[in-house]
């Protein structure tokens, strides 16, 4: 009988052993499965930020994902101009006719 546990407790050891080693290795892939993002032929780093000067955009890279800030829309008029510089300085506007 005790040669039947100490194989059942070895094969029960070796199951455990496994099912961390799986676990760890699906976390791993979890946590570090996407280092980078795209956006047409840009690519960010995980947890880059650019700011852009056209488009005048923030980007940031976040598990995969792009997330994009871009500035408030502006009424459409010959007067009003926006200032040059990347994100947020040209989301800024001036009045000149």
């Amino acid at each position: 009988k005790r040669s039947i546990n100490r194989a059942s407790a070895s094969k029960m050891a070796k199951l455990a052993f496994v099912a961390v080693a799986l676990l760890l290795c699906a976390m791993t892939i979890l946590c570090h499965g996407k280092q980078y993002c795209r956006r047409g032929r840009k690519r960010l780093q995980f947890g880059e930020l650019r700011y852009l000067k056209h488009p005048c955009e923030a980007w940031y890279c976040k598990n995969g994902t792009m997330r994009i800030t871009r500035c408030p829309p502006v009424k459409k008029h010959n007067c009003v101009h926006r200032y040059s510089g990347k994100f947020p300085l040209c989301c800024r506007t001036y009045w000149l006719c």
